[in-house]
């Protein structure tokens, strides 16, 4: 049923490429679950988890998952094909985004989130490289791999590390199990780099950037950038808070502060890093 085309991504469990839908005649994201892969009973088990919580979530501002394909020895997700690029890449190419378009951003993807939070579904990967601006401007959430649904297992050990180190939450990082608030967290590390132009903490290597977060206040976005608002830095140090109870309490909260953060802007005196 699918013509594969080129590579157009990759991951920690599979390979994204573009494909054909021959029976409806329209063009996909198709993801393999990496060779290497297919033996491991908890990879197999994960991925499949990852079709059936991004299946349930339908939302303009998460990528669709179409179909789940299953043939002798290999796993494939059918996705949206997104036209666009991640916000790894944009901030990689232009560097610090100006401040009132990174709010509009974030709120997009805090909308998104909150949506997928509604069905019980912890993302626990939030990163720049899992949000997608299409070339329409719209923000699309993928890459749903390491999520888990309230009432389902994490497919993890306790205590392992499970996410990307420079946006994980410090409970997280502690080895604790992610919730919503943690997700909350990363999306204040998105939001920082997004105005600053790197994650908010700094290691020698990446488990070093991790631990830095248990141990020292959320950094200020406004004194790395000073055209960040003093709203947009509250809400963005609100969010990076290490106590997860003293972040916004849902990403809904968080994404209706944040059109207000933009539109503010103050003269006051700030200190440059």
């Amino acid at each position: 049923r699918y013509r594969l085309g080129e590579v157009i991504g990759t991951g920690g469990m599979g390979t994204v490429l573009r494909a054909s839908d021959e029976l409806l005649g329209r063009e996909v994201a198709l993801k393999l679950l990496r060779e290497d892969l297919a033996g491991d009973p908890q990879a197999l088990a994960r991925f499949r988890q990852e079709a059936r919580i991004a299946a349930q979530l339908a939302h303009p501002g998460i990528a669709a998952v179409y179909d789940f394909a299953e043939e002798p020895g290999r796993l494939a997700i059918v996705m949206e094909l997104l036209d666009g690029q991640d916000l790894h890449a944009l901030i990689q190419a232009t560097g610090p985004l100006e401040p009132a378009r990174a709010a509009d951003l974030l709120a997009q993807a805090a909308d998104a989130l909150a949506y997928a939070h509604g069905f019980g579904a912890v993302h626990r990967d939030i990163k720049p490289a899992n949000i997608v601006l299409t070339s329409d401007g719209r923000v699309k959430l993928t890459d749903f791999g390491v999520a888990f649904a309230a009432g389902g297992g994490q497919l993890t050990t306790t205590g392992a590390l499970v996410g990307t180190p420079d946006y994980l939450s410090p409970e997280q990082v502690r080895g604790e199990r992610a919730t919503a608030a943690s997700d909350i967290y990363s999306l204040g590390c998105v939001g920082y780099e997004l105005v600053v132009g790197r994650p908010p903490f700094r290691g020698d290597n990446p488990i070093a950037a991790a631990t830095a977060r248990l141990d020292t206040p959320a950094p200020s976005p406004r004194a790395a950038n000073p055209a960040v608002s003093e709203a947009l830095d509250s809400v963005i140090r609100c969010a990076l808070d290490p106590v997860p109870n003293r972040r916004f309490p849902s990403p809904s909260a968080m994404a209706q502060a944040l059109p207000a953060a933009a539109e503010r802007r103050h003269a006051d005196h700030v200190v440059v890093a």
